[in-house]
Parts: structure tokens; sequence; C-alpha cells
């Protein structure tokens, strides 16, 4: 598929599944690796140009099928859609494609952005600080988190 093609059937999918009148801006491919490849784009949706990343599948034979366990663009979506509900930092799911759309296997999403980037850094201590937490309520002997932290920190490195 050429680059007219995509842009074509792109925003063939934003109008259809996002809205109108989806004029698309700025087409900018960002990745284009093994598996997948990331396009940035700004789509026009009632009157303003809103940034938005679709993620595209890359059709190849799978060496491993059945070895290694795959998690198929549609899949990754709805891994990011029940992150989201559950409170954990993902970007917003805007669009999955359909077979239909004729761009394989993917989906649409908002960039991040510094906001949520630093959501994530604050979910992430959250969670170290919860782990923490964990590990001295376990340990009768460790009078806060920070001196198991400590302990388990000095005896990484002594040995």
């Amino acid at each position: 598929m050429n680059g007219g093609d995509l842009a074509q059937r792109l925003q063939a999918v934003v109008v259809k599944k996002i809205g109108k009148p989806g004029t698309l801006h700025a087409l900018e491919q960002l990745t284009g690796g093994a598996n997948r490849s990331t396009i940035a784009f700004e789509a026009e949706l009632d009157g303003r140009r809103c940034p938005m990343i679709v993620q595209l599948g890359v059709e190849m034979p799978d060496l491993v099928a059945g070895i290694t366990p795959e998690v198929r663009p549609a899949d990754q979506a709805h891994l990011m859609i029940a992150a989201a509900a559950a409170g954990a930092p993902a970007p917003p799911v805007r669009a999955i494609l359909d077979p239909a759309d004729g761009l394989g296997e993917g989906y649409i999403t908002d960039p991040a952005t510094i906001a949520s980037r630093r959501r994530v850094h604050k979910w992430r201590a959250n969670a170290v600080r919860f782990s923490l937490r964990s590990i001295a309520s376990n340990r009768p002997n460790c009078r806060s988190s920070s001196a198991r932290m400590r302990q388990l920190i000095s005896r990484h490195f002594s040995g």
C-alpha cells in the first residue's frame, strides 16, 4: 500500500469511527518495527486539529507461532481500554480497525502527552510505595519500608 492509499483509507476510518470531516494533516511515520508500524497524524474534527497515533500490525510469517504468546493489535487496544478503566495510565483508544477498513490490524489512540507521562510516573511511584509497604509489613523486624529497602539493596550489592 502506498502513502496515498494509506491516507485515503485512514481518513475513511477517521470519518466512520471518530468524526467528520476527518481531513488528515501531517502524516509522519514514527517507527516501522518488525511487527508494527506507528504513524502520527492530525485529524480535523469539528473545526480543530486533533493529534492522533495509528498503530498498524505488520503482516509477516510467524516463525514461532504456537511457541510464544501473540498479542494482536486489537487485543492490545482492548488491554489499554481495560487498563484505563482500572485507573492505570493508558492513552485513550479512539478506534479499533476492522478488516473492512483495508489497513490491516491496528488501532488509533491519542498520543501520549507530558501530562499522561506524569500520571505514569505517579502511578509507578505509587506501585513502588505499595510494594515497599507490602515488603515491610511482611517482615516484622523492619520498622519501615525504607529500612526494608535498604536491607534488600545492601544484601543485593554485597553478595
